[in-house]
C-alpha cells in the first residue's frame, strides 16, 4: 500500500508541476504550447524547454508575476 500512495503522490507531484507551467504558458499567450507540453512526456527534457520557453517570454514581455508563480513553485532559482 505504501507504493501505491509513493505512486499517487508522485503522479500529483509531476501534474502539479506541469499544471502550473502550463498555466504560465497561457498568462504569456501561448495557449497552444500548453496545450502542447500537457499531452506530451512529463521528463526533465521536456519540462526544461518549457520553462526556457516562459523564462523568454516573460523576460520580454515583463511579466515578473509569472516568474515569480515558478520560482515559488520551485521551478526556477534566482
Amino acid at each position: 500500500m505504501n507504493s501505491q500512495y509513493n505512486a499517487s503522490e508522485s503522479d500529483y507531484s509531476t501534474w502539479s508541476t506541469l499544471s502550473t507551467i502550463a498555466d504560465a504558458l497561457r498568462d504569456l499567450g501561448l495557449k497552444d504550447k500548453a496545450d502542447e507540453m500537457m499531452v506530451s512526456l512529463s521528463n526533465k527534457g521536456i519540462i526544461d524547454k518549457y520553462l526556457s520557453i516562459i523564462i523568454k517570454a516573460a523576460d520580454k514581455d515583463k511579466h515578473a508575476d509569472v516568474l515569480e508563480r515558478l520560482y515559488f513553485a520551485g521551478l526556477i532559482y534566482g
